[in-house]
């Protein structure tokens, strides 16, 4: 059985093992008739390498080529597209929160920053360089080791970038979207991050006290739409995170092989266009019969002449 880390790991790298992979292939098919000594000369014959590269690539023969080129076009652009959403969505939401000065000095530290708000709110944002968002209310409702506890688990996001993994695998989500193991792999970090950044709170002294505490204060929150957060106390897996706090052991989200195989069938299915069609017989057909129609014998335009001086006396 995996650790919590491997877990980690392995629900984060996954798909995008999976999705790097399609796009790969989905290239090197696109690339594959570019192969020739005309396009090697690309950069002294621009002009015509492009009449000839393009002309050619609606050709039959080529139509499986062109269509990998739209299915890469197509997934990168959906995989950018909701990427940068999550990405201004989220910036546009920290614009938006005002920022507050603590009258205790508790916390000097540049990855902190304090919000005002009425509600007890505490998450991780930022993709590039994420930092700890603590509220007004938060700091007066906590006591010491609930505020330690709840800074120690997001601190945990902090060093792992996980408002950035996140961010990459609901992209990849959205992208192959016609995938169900992207899809189970995306929910299952979702949950292994938070499972991963409350054990690292239980190692504190008086963790598993603290962090129960501090989680029933908490308000269940929940960000904006299509901005990328990890709240402390995410709604969605309040109850998976009490049971591990009360000693049970945390069993990630199967992924079960009906989702497995269905996704293996998605995948193979278009890649049977790329099978060599069976080449048409060529074996050589008689001079005589073309078309299973007897011809008459071809022959010779001058007259054959023997020469019967060669022919052996006792012949004669």
């Amino acid at each position: 059985m995996r650790t919590i880390t491997e877990e980690y790991r392995y629900a984060f790298r996954t798909p995008v093992l999976i999705g790097g992979g399609i796009l790969i292939a989905l290239a090197t098919l696109f690339a594959f008739p570019f192969q020739s000594a005309s396009y090697q000369n690309l950069f002294s014959r621009v002009g015509d390498v492009c009449v000839q590269t393009f002309g050619t690539l609606f050709n039959t023969g080529h139509l499986p080529h062109l269509l990998a080129f739209g299915g890469f076009i197509l997934f990168a652009s959906i995989f950018i597209i909701s990427f940068f959403r999550q990405w201004f969505a989220t910036h546009r939401f920290l614009r938006s929160l005002k920022r507050y000065t603590p009258s205790r000095g508790i916390i000097q530290s540049e990855n902190m920053m304090y919000i005002e708000s009425d509600t007890a709110q505490c998450f991780c944002a930022g993709f590039i360089h994420p930092k700890i968002y603590l509220s007004r209310r938060a700091i007066e409702t906590l006591d010491a080791h609930e505020l330690t506890a709840v800074l120690t688990h997001e601190q945990q996001h902090v060093v792992n970038r996980d408002p950035l993994r996140a961010a990459t695998l609901r992209a990849l989500a959205h992208a192959f979207f016609f995938l169900p193991i992207v899809r189970s792999y995306e929910r299952r970090y979702h949950e292994v991050k938070e499972i991963m950044a409350d054990a690292s709170a239980l190692a504190i002294p008086e963790g598993k006290q603290s962090l129960a505490g501090a989680l029933l204060k908490f308000s269940r929150e929940a960000g904006p739409a299509h901005a990328t957060l990890s709240f402390f106390a995410d709604r969605t897996l309040i109850d998976l995170r009490i049971e591990f706090m009360s000693g049970h052991v945390y069993i990630p989200l199967p992924i079960t092989w009906s989702k497995i195989m269905l996704s293996l069938m998605i995948l193979l299915t278009p890649f049977a266009l790329f099978i060599p069609q069976s080449k048409a017989d060529t074996t050589p057909t008689h001079p005589c019969r073309e078309g299973g129609v007897i011809q008459p014998h071809p022959f010779p335009a001058q007259p054959l002449r023997y020469d019967f001086s060669t022919i052996p006396s006792y012949v004669k």
